[in-house]
Formats: C-alpha cells, structure tokens, sequence
C-alpha cells in the first residue's frame, strides 16, 4: 500500500475539479465546509474512501475544501465511508506528500509509510486487515503474532506451506511489500511503541520484537527509521508520551515528518 498521487482541492464555487481513479483507491478527508458523496453529507472532520475501478457522484459546497490521496493496494469490499477527527494532521500530511510528489522523488519507502499514517489517522472504524488473499491473511496472522520471536521468512512460508519465492510474489501483489519486508515494518512499529511508552533498555526492547542480538537490531532500526533507537527514543517530539502523567498529545503538524520515517 502506498500514495502515488495527493492534491488539496478547493472548490471555491462549489464546482469539483476530480480527475478519473480507475484502478486505485482514493481517499478524500474534508478539511473545510462540506463535500457530498453519493447523496452523503461529509462535514469537515469526515473523510470517505473511494475504491478501485468504482463511480461515486461527488459535489462541494461552496469554499470546501479537501485532501485528496490516490492509494495503491487498498484492498476493500465493504464500509466505504469512515469518520475522522484528524483533519489538521491530514492536511499537513497531505502538503508534505504533495511537496515530495512535486519534487519528482521516487522514494518509494515513504510514500509508502505516508500510506501507513494516512490510514492511521483515518481508518480507526475501517478493517484493512483482510489482503483478499487466504495465504498472505494467513501469513500476515502469523507475524502478527509471532514477531516476537526470531521467526524468518523460511519460517513463515513454512507455516503457511507454501514456497518462499512465491508467498514474496503474493506479498508484493497484495500488499506492496514482501514478505521480509512487512515483518521487518510489524517489528520496527512495535519497537517505535516501546521506546516512545516504555522505560526499558534498547536490548529488551530488541528481544520483544524478536531480535536476539541488540547490536543488529540497532542498526536494521536505524537503516529503517533513519536515527538509532537511542536518538529516537530522546526525540524532543516524543517526551509528552513518556512523560508519567497519561497524557494522550495529538500529532502536530510539525511532527508528521517523524511518523513518515
């Protein structure tokens, strides 16, 4: 899954300038006034998900403006429509996406993690969990639930029954990533929660997300994320969450950077 287009729109006569989205998925999240689809009001705060190869009958109100996200490998059959209460940090993803897309950047890593908080930030009542595909939902189940431990590829495809080459094919087609690649990304997020919510040492939290060796975790995370896990976890952006109290601090627009690492 990953963005390949993003524009905001602002539709200042109630006109709607929307481009064809056969073949990908596309997300609308309104940011301003309100946006009609299929006959469904959407106020700002709202957002609604296209799917691939559909038509939806879309019109604006006067001076609404909203984010719109072309998305590949969306796999969905149901529940189109979802609420958001994210808009401000949707619009400052949607300008960092926009200025990267502009740049002509071919980084593909982060189109894809910007893919991964725009779902984050508005697909709470949406189960993307479901690929379409038995053995890669059944794959997907194990790492879920098994990266703790030091599990491998071989180990994954070996539980499934399946041959390696071919679940990476059905990885890559269904989900955008190989198979290495998405247990590598389960691990890497899951160590981001610990070292933002958690007082535990950098080799504990290596062993949690099933790394035996606290050096090679080290440098896989700062090959992923682009900063050590010591650097990460000092981040002035992240001191709010461990602080003692429980303080639940929305992203600002200025920390979308950090989650698109």
């Amino acid at each position: 899954m990953k963005i390949i287009n993003c524009n905001i729109v602002f539709a200042e006569n109630g006109t709607l300038p929307m481009t064809p989205y056969i073949g990908n998925a596309r997300v609308i999240s309104v940011l301003d006034g309100t946006l009609i689809a299929d006959g469904n009001e959407l106020n700002k705060g709202y957002s609604v998900l296209a799917l691939p190869n559909t038509n939806m009958d879309f019109s604006a109100k006067r001076n609404t403006s909203f984010a719109l996200f072309d998305v590949e490998n969306i796999n969905k059959s149901k529940e189109a429509f979802f609420f958001s209460d994210s808009s401000s940090q949707i619009e400052a993803l949607a300008k960092l996406v926009k200025s990267v897309i502009d740049t002509n950047s071919d980084n593909e890593q982060f189109f894809k993690s910007a893919a991964q908080m725009l779902m984050s930030l508005v697909g709470d009542k949406i189960d993307f969990s479901s690929t379409g595909n038995e053995w890669v939902d059944m794959a997907k189940g194990y790492i879920d639930e098994k990266f703790c431990r030091p599990i491998k590829v071989e180990d994954v495809a070996e539980y499934v029954g399946l041959d390696r080459k071919y679940l990476r094919n059905l990885f890559s087609k269904h989900l955008g990533v190989s198979t290495k690649e998405y247990l590598m990304n389960v691990r890497m997020e899951k160590a981001k929660e610990l070292l933002i919510s958690e007082e535990i040492s950098v080799s504990e939290i290596a062993e949690a997300v099933g790394y035996t060796d606290p050096l090679a975790f080290s440098k896989i995370f700062r090959t992923h994320v682009g900063m050590s896990p010591v650097e990460f976890r000092s981040g002035e952006q992240y001191r709010p969450k461990r602080a003692k109290e429980e303080v639940k601090v929305q992203p600002q627009k200025e920390d979308i950077k950090y989650f698109l690492l």
